[in-house]
């Protein structure tokens, strides 16, 4: 039979264990591909926009977090780098639009499109700079 102290021994090493094994799943977990998931929302870059820019505090309630859909002319397709690749979506006589930075895996499609194109693009809202930000961003059309 196994003592108290044996006992307090075995548990806490197997609770160690169990810490171990879910920090390094953690650590190795992939980011979250937005092209299998459905979108929470689907806008045009010129409503997002305006929302953001009439109301933040709103908007960010609104939008915050969720995976959208967001449909707009592309203005500029920046390459900023071997992975790193931003459409700019909105309307060129405008000063607000919407930032996608493009995630790393699809970065070779992002590169064909063409400014003044009309495409929906799917991603993660995470706030309002000086832009509406959308990140780990996929071409969906």
């Amino acid at each position: 039979m196994l003592s108290k102290k044996s006992f307090f021994v075995i548990a806490v090493f197997f609770i160690l264990i169990m810490v171990v094994v879910y920090a390094y799943n953690e650590y190795h977990r992939e980011p979250l591909n937005v092209e299998d998931v459905k979108s929470d929302l689907s806008v045009t870059a010129t409503e997002m926009t305006q929302a953001f820019e009439n109301d933040e505090t709103s908007a960010n309630e609104h939008f915050l977090g969720k995976i959208i859909d967001v449909k707009g002319t592309v203005i500029e397709v920046k390459n900023q780098g071997d992975t790193l690749v931003n459409i700019f979506l909105g309307a060129a006589n405008k000063p607000g639009k919407v930032s996608c930075l493009i995630d790393e895996t699809h970065t070779k499609e992002a590169l064909k499109i063409s400014p003044g194109s009309v495409h929906t693009i799917r991603g993660v809202c995470t706030g309002y700079l000086m832009d509406v930000e959308l990140n780990r961003c996929v071409v969906i059309q």
